[in-house]
């Protein structure tokens, strides 16, 4: 049993670590730039810019900021129509800095950071119990919560694992979802239903299900989603895939730091 929640406990701190690549921490302070009297019909894509530059510069003291600046405008916003918009948007920024604190081995602050997102979670679900985008959000939680502790990694798993064939069940074309899953089946060994090949096609499906709907230009979700393609096709020997994939999101973004140290370090080789 020890040595299945050590193994289990190793699958998940890897996965956290690749689901954002961001390598610098610089922690500052943020003040709200709300007005809520004045409100933006798209309230969320003005922290959704300020989401992008970070992650594009591997900035995390601005990351955090940001965090920091929307949970002051939460407050603000309480009972106003904008306030769960900017919830759903701050879940999937503490879901990207609870994986940075889990790699960087901050287990504390990662904790604190968890509950957090479990909160939004939870709330989104009482109204919406079969909102398959919440429950795939569950899923990667649950997940984090393992890397953060093995103590109960088996059961947290095949929680993870339940959830996320739920959610996929409910809307197998979910973007998160395809995620998720594929986040799951790459980590997870075989014993525990692992699949290296299928998760990598469960990311392809989510990025290609970005492009149709022309959500990929200045949004650090499809550049990451691209990079984890990108080091899962390394990570199972399809090196020259993995090195045009790379070129490919210095195309699409040729200020992104990682890539370029990346493609520098894959092509020395």
């Amino acid at each position: 049993m020890e040595r299945k929640r050590n193994l289990m406990s190793i699958i998940y701190r890897s996965f956290a670590s690749v689901l954002i690549l961001l390598l610098i921490t610089m922690v500052g302070s943020a003040k709200s730039t709300i007005n809520s009297e004045h409100l933006s019909d798209n309230l969320p894509s003005t922290y959704k810019s300020k989401a992008y530059d970070a992650f594009i510069n591997g900035d995390m003291g601005k990351w955090l900021n940001l965090i920091i600046e929307m949970e002051s405008d939460i407050v603000s916003l309480k009972g106003k129509p904008a306030e769960n918009d900017v919830k759903m948007e701050l879940l999937n920024y503490y879901y990207g800095y609870t994986a940075f604190l889990i790699s960087k081995e901050q287990m504390r602050e990662a904790s604190t950071y968890a509950e957090k997102g479990e909160k939004i979670i939870e709330m989104f679900l009482a109204k919406q119990p079969q909102n398959a985008e919440m429950l795939a959000y569950k899923a990667a939680f649950k997940g984090f919560k393992i890397g953060i502790s093995k103590f109960k990694a088996v059961t947290l798993g095949m929680q993870s694992q339940s959830i996320i064939k739920k959610a996929y069940a409910l809307s197998p074309g979910n973007i998160r979802v395809l995620t998720e899953r594929g986040n799951i089946l790459f980590y997870s060994p075989k014993m525990f239903g692992g699949n290296k090949r299928e998760a990598i096609q469960m990311y392809k499906k989510a990025a290609s299900a970005l492009e149709s709907r022309g959500d990929t230009v200045g949004n650090w979700e499809y550049l990451n989603l691209l990079t984890i393609i990108a080091q899962a096709l390394l990570d199972t020997g399809n090196k020259n895939e993995a090195i045009n994939l790379y070129k490919k999101l210095l195309i699409l973004e040729p200020r992104f730091k990682w890539a370029q140290e990346k493609l520098k370090i894959i092509s020395d080789f």
